[in-house]
């Protein structure tokens, strides 16, 4: 929080740092304008000399002010960089957590050669054979699981008696 506070304290000098060049800039143009009409202005009491010092004068404050502004945008593009990289920072973190789940998520797919996968993939699709055989056949998965072997009646097949049980199936 106080990293967040900084940072919005740190922008808001940049803008406030903004505004006040483009004021600084419109007052030398203005300054500039007013002294431009002076020296045309053959009614005016100030002399060519002071005209000159005043123009000389502004000059070197224009001098000054771009020497701030480039000072500024180095301080602003140090700033920015900053919050760049804490963003950066923070998106590669997420991105860590989200590959984290992602190899969790996967596990299954690549433990044993995707052996837990295969077999679940398997299963399902014999499971979903049977409940279509027995709604094309009107017949319950109770009476499926009857005809798969007589020991079925006790709740007990054996691994020969059911594939050869799907051996059968067309």
């Amino acid at each position: 929080a106080e990293e967040e506070t900084s940072q919005d304290a740190a922008q808001e000098i940049v803008e406030k740092l903004g505004e006040t060049e483009r004021e600084a800039q419109d007052k030398v143009a203005e300054a500039r304008t007013f002294l431009l009409e002076r020296q045309r202005d053959r009614k005016a009491k100030l002399e060519a000399t002071e005209l000159a010092a005043l123009v000389q004068r502004l000059n070197t404050v224009q001098v000054d002010l771009a020497k701030a502004k480039a000072t500024s945008s180095e301080i602003e593009q140090r700033f920015v960089a900053k919050v760049l990289v804490q963003e950066a920072t923070e998106n590669y973190r997420g991105l860590e957590s989200e590959l984290e789940k992602t190899i969790e998520a996967a596990a299954p797919l690549t433990s044993e050669g995707g052996k837990v996968f295969v077999v679940a993939s398997m299963t399902k699709t014999v499971l979903d054979a049977l409940s279509e055989s027995a709604t094309k056949n009107n017949q319950s998965k109770d009476q499926i699981f009857l005809q798969i072997s007589s020991g079925a009646a006790e709740g007990k097949v054996t691994e020969s008696e059911f594939v050869n049980f799907l051996e059968k199936i067309p």
